[in-house]
């Protein structure tokens, strides 16, 4: 138990994030040397604002497949959004959340916004994943065009959503001790992996899931950002 609890606390963590970084950047970069088309994603825009508001339409709102397939749409934004807002939930676990500096919120106005939000968004993105799993399973179309990468990364996702659920609801998790194991992980002081079996299999399905981004087709968002193709404007 102690050595799995010093590899995936204490070696892992370090490997993702390089991995994570090395990768992303890597895979821009080959966006930016792509070569070029003619074919623009957005041929009306004809001004930069123009341009800067279609792109965070796709980005924010996924407006170009709410056009193409609303009643997929209605369950993928969902599932998208549930999962930046449990990432934004998570950074208090690393660090004294800017936002609530910010605002000045109470820990005590943190600890509630954070129990009844998290556990929206959590239930929430299972649901949607759930039924994005049933859908490659149920729908044939669908199911022919899948590959065994789709249904490993919903699996994934379905996994660590379970886990994150189970320790919110039912085990309730000691938020305390992982807050100080994070701190003392990127910080300073004696770095003590919590022991618990559930977050320990939670955290090294979250860092599989981080190793992969790079290299699958979840990094899909930075693209829009970066390749010339998409952004090119129609003059």
């Amino acid at each position: 138990m102690e050595a799995l609890q010093y590899s995936i606390g204490k070696v892992m963590p370090f490997f993702t994030l390089a991995v994570l970084i090395i990768g992303s950047v890597y895979r821009v970069w080959r966006w930016q040397k792509a070569a070029v088309g003619n074919i623009a994603m957005f041929p009306s825009a004809t001004s930069g604002s123009q341009l800067f508001k279609k792109v965070m339409g796709e980005v924010f709102w996924f407006s170009s497949f709410r056009n193409e397939n609303r009643s997929l749409w209605i369950t993928t934004w969902p599932f998208h959004a549930s999962i930046v807002l449990i990432i934004l939930g998570h950074s208090r676990l690393i660090t004294d959340w800017p936002l609530r500096v910010l605002l000045g919120l109470s820990e005590e106005t943190v600890h509630s916004i954070s129990a009844w939000g998290g556990g929206v968004c959590g239930l929430l993105a299972l649901a949607c994943c759930l039924f994005l799993l049933f859908r490659r399973f149920a729908i044939s179309r669908v199911r022919e065009i899948s590959s065994g990468e789709d249904y490993g990364i919903l699996l994934l996702l379905l996994f660590i959503l379970v886990t994150g659920n189970i320790m919110r609801f039912y085990t309730h998790y000691d938020i305390t001790q992982v807050q100080l194991y994070f701190r003392t992980l990127f910080g300073a002081g004696e770095t003590m992996v919590p022991p618990d079996r559930l977050f320990l299999m939670h955290y090294l399905a979250v860092q599989m899931l981080l190793i992969y981004l790079p290299f699958g087709k979840f990094l899909h968002i930075p693209g829009i950002f970066f390749s010339r193709t998409l952004l090119a404007k129609d003059y």
